[in-house]
């Protein structure tokens, strides 16, 4: 064995340890975020302002303290995946025509997705073994003066949300946000989350850019 694969082996074995440590002291802090969030409470309405102040700056300490150890966890899980996953270099298209769709419409001869007429209408593709970790999410519409609305994106485990706003000059790339992806192999989903009238957008496009770390 090499030195360039003893290293290798060794970089992901150490991954493997310390990703089982991130995973298993965030239940204790969850936990204890939440214990925390019950004592701030109780102290309010014993209208003990002193002590409620206190467990609120520790809780907030704890609430920057998990969300640290989650995007660590993220970060070491994409380097256990190894080489076999997808890189997480290169730009991720979702094909229209490879979304389930629920309440929405796909024009076959331009591959658009139309007839987002209400709220809970979706598209879902699967991912294919992307890397955890944060994507840009790039969708390429079309709303006019009458359409709009708001959207709701989520994985399986995270959410994004953000308003589709009247494009000027036909369709157009709008990065909407950040999301993070926990399970690379999961669902990937877009729902109207409002609707302004009749119809959402015209989606003729979705894309996943990996967020600069």
């Amino acid at each position: 064995m090499s030195v360039s694969t003893e290293s290798a082996d060794l970089a992901v074995l150490r991954a493997r340890v310390e990703l089982g440590l991130a995973q298993n002291t965030l239940p204790a802090l969850k936990e204890y975020i939440g214990e925390l969030g019950t004592l701030e409470k109780q102290a309010v309405a014993a209208r003990d302002y002193e002590t409620a102040a206190a467990v609120r700056t520790e809780r907030l300490r704890v609430t920057a303290e998990a969300a640290s150890q989650e995007k660590l966890a993220l970060l070491l899980q994409s380097r256990q995946q190894g080489p076999d996953s997808k890189s997480s270099s290169e730009k991720i298209v979702l094909k229209t025509t490879d979304a389930q769709l629920d309440g929405v419409t796909l024009d076959a001869a331009t591959g658009v997705l139309t007839g987002w007429a209400r709220p809970g209408a979706s598209a879902t593709w699967r991912l294919p073994d992307l890397t955890a970790g944060g994507y840009e999410v790039v969708l390429t519409y079309s709303s006019g003066a009458l359409e709009g609305g708001s959207v709701l994106v989520q994985e399986a485990f995270y959410t994004l949300t953000s308003n589709i706003s009247t494009t000027l000059k036909g369709f157009e790339a709008q990065n909407i946000g950040t999301l993070k992806i926990r399970d690379g192999s999961g669902t990937f989903k877009i729902t109207a989350k409002t609707v302004l009238k009749d119809n959402l957008m015209q989606l003729q496009a979705v894309e996943l850019l990996p967020a600069s770390p």
